[in-house]
């Protein structure tokens, strides 16, 4: 029994990713993405055979390997791949469900074309080993800078009638490395921004792995489109979330 893929596989692993207790098949392929065969079966116990490919978009050509573990500690396998032509480590943050999100890229000072994870310094962090093809070295990588991802980055409180406030909507904020993120600002701004407010649960350091959130609320005092941001400053750079709504009679 063959199962399709993307163009040209040339790494494959194995690992449950969506916590059903039945592995699962990934391979990164020479076409520039990375896919998931989901297994079949029931109760955890695996019948063998796999559901139709889903790709996520990769480098122009990936490396010869695949590590697979909780990147960001929050109980869900990740998918971290080589990227050859890239010179960097491309990172899939999993859901928990099988699906993953958009992936972040880690610029490396290499050609990395294999890589293995394990705690090489006993610090109880996961660590990379990485082979660079060019120079013949192997580079041990202790910790990946912190990248800082909002999700969603658009909230849309649609109509809304003058003067009233709006049901609350949350965006998640997330530090998505292995490195502390300092926040220094959260602020509402924007054209319309007055008409937005916000509180947050984040604190001035987002430690590795871990996540906030940002609760905005709508109150209309004029018709029409009401547009606004919601800006985060951090010691990573400056994240933005778009504010949309209506104000009505």
């Amino acid at each position: 029994m063959g199962y399709a893929t993307g163009r040209g596989p040339n790494a494959i692993r194995a690992a449950d990713l969506n916590k059903d207790g039945i592995l699962d098949l990934i391979t990164t392929n020479a076409s520039g993405t990375v896919s998931v065969l989901l297994g079949n079966g029931s109760n955890g116990i695996g019948d063998g055979t796999f559901q139709t490919h889903q790709d996520m978009p990769g480098g122009s050509f990936p490396g010869y390997a695949i590590a697979t573990y909780d990147f960001n500690n929050d109980g869900n396998v990740d998918i971290i791949v080589p990227e050859l032509n890239e010179d960097a480590l491309t990172i899939y943050l999993g859901n928990g469900d099988g699906t993953f999100q958009a992936p972040t890229t880690y610029p490396v000072l290499m050609q990395p074309d294999a890589l293995a994870v394990a705690d090489f310094n006993n610090d109880g962090r996961l660590d990379l080993a990485v082979a660079d093809e060019t120079s013949n070295v192997v580079t041990i990588v202790t910790q990946l800078p912190p990248v800082v991802t909002v999700n969603p980055s658009t909230l849309a409180f649609g109509k809304v009638v003058l003067g009233e406030t709006s049901a609350p909507q949350t965006s998640t904020v997330t530090n998505a490395g292995t490195a502390t993120v300092t926040i220094t600002n959260i602020a509402v701004g924007g054209r319309n921004g007055s008409f937005y407010n916000q509180t947050n649960t984040c604190p001035t350091t987002l430690n590795a792995g871990r996540s906030c959130t940002i609760t905005a609320t709508f109150t209309p005092r004029s018709v029409g489109d009401k547009n606004g941001t919601i800006t985060i400053s951090d010691s990573v750079g400056t994240q933005v979330i778009t504010l949309t709504g209506v104000g009505i009679k």
